[in-house]
């Protein structure tokens, strides 16, 4: 197994092996090298031609869903293992879908994925109402916090911020931590909380369910993208900022959100 980390979002990487306890590992080895989450490679049949399968639990040893910064660090390590090849586009079986991803360059190492269209769909997102929730309010500490809320290979709230200064202001680091956790929420959500620095930046930073605050959130930042850009408040590209690195995301002809960025390695780890 090894750590990998895109834009210090970071991850024990290894292969699945038959009767491993995924939540149990995931939860040990997390803890034990204090990463966000672990990723397992899985490969289980030929299904829809996918080249493998991504197994993705949280550090508390939930199930994770999907992870953007993850699928792009899983295609380093099967890349490193000898699978994958550069510009080949490959099929990867996620827990909530396909998603298809393309080594564009090894120095550095980037990879593209298409992680497909965001729903605003309520019971996608899974939250307690009959109507989505777009720009509507949620009570935190007796404030209304308006957010955003969609699925994107998993759930997130969105909520727009004015400025930097502003995540400070409203102290999201408290808010983000009982905003995940909130009843309204039926499954928890990621939180994100984004700024616009013009029609092709943006800043943000997210709480995580099952892991707290990150230091990147791939598909957190998507979301927040495909929110913005609803509100027609950036370019149909943009580079999402984080406290330690940047990813590109842009809505192609198909309006399908794509995300491109780094995945980074580390130290290799006994299982």
């Amino acid at each position: 197994m090894k750590i990998y980390n895109g834009c210090e979002n970071t991850f024990v990487i290894g292969k699945y092996e038959e009767g491993m306890d995924v939540s149990k590992t995931a939860i040990e080895k997390c803890n034990q090298y204090d990463v966000d989450g672990l990723i397992l490679l899985d490969i289980y049949n030929k299904k829809q031609n996918c080249i493998f399968k991504m197994i993705f639990y949280n550090r508390d040893g939930t199930n994770g869903y999907m992870c953007g910064n993850g699928i792009r660090c899983l295609m380093r390590y099967a890349y490193e293992e000898g699978m994958l090849n550069v510009n080949e586009l490959y099929k990867v079986d996620t827990y909530t879908g396909i998603k298809e991803c393309t080594i564009i360059s090894t120095s550095p190492f980037i990879v593209k994925v298409n992680l497909g269209k965001p729903s605003y769909d309520p019971k996608d997102v899974e939250i307690d109402s009959d109507r989505e929730c777009f720009n509507g309010d949620i009570n935190v500490d007796g404030k209304d916090i308006k957010i955003s809320c969609l699925f994107l290979t998993t759930h997130h709230a969105v909520v727009l911020l004015k400025s930097k200064e502003e995540l400070d202001e409203i102290k999201a680091h408290k808010i983000g931590e009982k905003l995940k956790v909130h009843p309204f929420f039926k499954k928890g959500i990621n939180v994100n909380f984004v700024y616009v620095i013009d029609r092709n930046n943006i800043f943000l930073q997210t709480c995580e369910r099952g892991v707290g605050y990150t230091l990147a959130c791939g598909t957190g930042a998507s979301s927040s993208f495909a929110v913005l850009r609803r509100m027609k408040k950036v370019n149909d590209e943009v580079t999402a900022h984080f406290i330690k690195g940047d990813i590109k995301i842009r809505e192609n002809e198909n309006k399908d959100i794509i995300m491109i960025g780094r995945a980074d390695t580390g130290k290799t780890i006994d299982l």
